[in-house]
């Protein structure tokens, strides 16, 4: 049930006091729903386990009001980020900002994990942005259906 190397004098603080704090890189793992610039989003804070939807346009739509999800930019060297800054995809080295309205799809891990061979899109509005820190590849977002 447990794994013994996850108990140790020294460990503390193995999981988040707030629901607004984002996972690093290596905790977020394996992204959910992607955006059309490559963004990739997985659900987090209040997941009903008792719902028997994978999170995809189904669960999202399930979701009254606002919900939360961590969001991850690929990581790319400093000199492809300045060069993405100054083109038109910029938004691919950038989190999605307040008011700004996204697309998502399911991953294709998800569409695997479903069965289907077809994303459906869902429209979803920021809400608010909480980065994990400055130059921080993930963050957390208040998200909600449109």
């Amino acid at each position: 049930m447990f794994a013994a190397s996850g108990f140790a004098r020294g460990r503390v603080n193995m999981s988040y006091d707030h629901m607004h704090v984002a996972a690093n890189t290596s905790q977020f793992g394996v992204g959910q729903l992607v955006d059309e610039d490559g963004r990739e989003y997985r659900v987090s804070g209040d997941v009903d386990r008792s719902s028997e939807l994978l999170p995809g346009h189904a669960y999202l739509n399930s979701k009254r009001g606002s919900i939360y999800l961590q969001v991850k930019i690929k990581k790319q060297s400093k000199a492809k980020k300045r060069a993405l800054i100054r083109s038109e995809d910029r938004k691919q080295v950038l989190f999605p900002q307040p008011n700004e309205v996204v697309v998502l799809r399911e991953s294709k891990g998800m569409l695997n994990a479903r069965g289907a061979s077809v994303a459906t899109p869902t429209n979803m509005r920021v809400r608010a942005l909480y980065p994990r820190a400055i130059g921080a590849s993930t963050a957390c977002v208040l998200m909600a259906v449109l």
